[in-house]
């Protein structure tokens, strides 16, 4: 008799002129493959099933990274009222005023823009709406004598820069160019 190891279901290993030998799949599951028409299928689909796994996992990164990108979009709304805005510079006509007793004193400081129109600017409280297509942020306070509309010269992740003319009160009939810049605080 032989040796009753090399038996496959009722055939015989021996009497199987065609059969082929998948060393892999016969190690690891203690089974032969006996179809030439077969040969070794077991181990072709573990040596692709790599392949096809990394080729997923790649394709799931692209359409995340991708769908991510949209959700997140910034928009000038989105921009401004983001973070707290920390004032960096405050110009009248060129010059720092932002100084004790300066026009700008009061705007040092931070300036928070909450989503529903309402704000913190410095020591003020007010409205807030964008106009113009977004190149125009106006400003009310019942402590400003009228609403301040502004130029939006820049406005990204990082920067916030506004400009304007109001009449100056220390000289009538003459304006005064202000120009305020804000660095981010997300």
């Amino acid at each position: 008799m032989k040796n009753e190891s090399n038996v496959i279901g009722t055939v015989k290993f021996d009497e199987i002129p065609t059969a082929v030998v998948c060393p892999d799949v016969q190690t690891r599951f203690g089974v032969l493959q006996t179809s030439p028409t077969k040969k070794c299928f077991s181990n072709s689909i573990y040596a692709n099933l790599g392949k096809y796994l990394l080729m997923a996992v790649f394709l799931s990164s692209i359409f995340i990274a991708t769908s991510c990108g949209e959700d997140e979009k910034d928009t000038p709304f989105t921009l401004l009222t983001g973070p707290v805005w920390v004032s960096d510079s405050l110009l009248v006509n060129g010059l720092d005023a932002s100084g004790v007793g300066q026009p700008l004193a009061n705007f040092r400081g931070e300036a928070r823009f909450l989503q529903d129109g309402t704000g913190i600017f410095a020591g003020f409280t007010g409205t807030w709406r964008f106009a113009q297509n977004d190149t125009r942020l106006i400003i009310e306070s019942p402590d400003f004598p009228i609403p301040i509309t502004t130029q939006v010269v820049e406005l990204s992740r990082a920067d916030l820069k506004i400009s304007t003319e109001v009449p100056n009160p220390l000289l009538p009939g003459t304006n005064m160019r202000i120009r305020m810049t804000f660095k981010s605080r997300w």
